[in-house]
């Protein structure tokens, strides 16, 4: 039991890091394992307005082995601990600020994470939180709030802007 645990644990982790690419087809049956993998699919979120957190949308789900995922929230049905991480670029930043980016449990802020922005082209940021969920009302979803003075725009790119999480137990 523990090997093949062992094997779709490394699996799973690859599938996240982008080093697996599994086809469209493919369901993935391991007991009680739930894995999802959401991004824009290159369609941009503009005006993020600075000051506020805002909810990120995400329009295409890659892999959503338990249909937990709808309507940019997350929720669970099997209790347990999970594994989340989401990352955002921003296409439109000014030249240096602080985005967070904010996991939210059940309409409130859980977990977050503030990078500082020195330029244009280094504007992004991620979080990654263990999470326990009770499988019948909990739920995630991902926000973003900026402090530049001026809107912002989320980049809709694939490798850079996604949301994904997994049952660890």
């Amino acid at each position: 039991m523990f090997k093949k645990r062992f094997i779709v644990s490394i699996a799973v982790l690859l599938l996240l890091s982008g080093q697996l690419v599994l086809p469209s087809s493919f369901a993935l049956s391991c007991g009680n394992e739930v894995v999802f993998s959401v991004h824009k699919n290159g369609a941009e979120q503009p005006e993020i307005t600075p000051y506020s957190h805002q909810i990120v949308t995400w329009p295409y789900v890659e892999l959503d082995t338990n249909t937990n995922f709808a309507n940019n929230r997350f929720t669970p049905t099997l209790a347990g601990y999970y594994f989340l991480h989401a990352s955002i670029y921003f296409a439109s930043y000014a030249a240096a600020g602080y985005p967070d980016i904010i996991i939210y449990r059940n309409g409130t802020m859980y977990k977050a994470e503030t990078q500082y922005i020195t330029s244009p082209l280094l504007n992004s940021v991620s979080v990654s939180a263990i999470v326990i969920a009770n499988g019948t009302t909990d739920y995630f979803e991902v926000y973003v709030q900026q402090a530049t003075g001026v809107n912002a725009i989320i980049s809709g790119s694939v490798p850079d802007t996604y949301f994904q999480g997994f049952k660890i137990k």
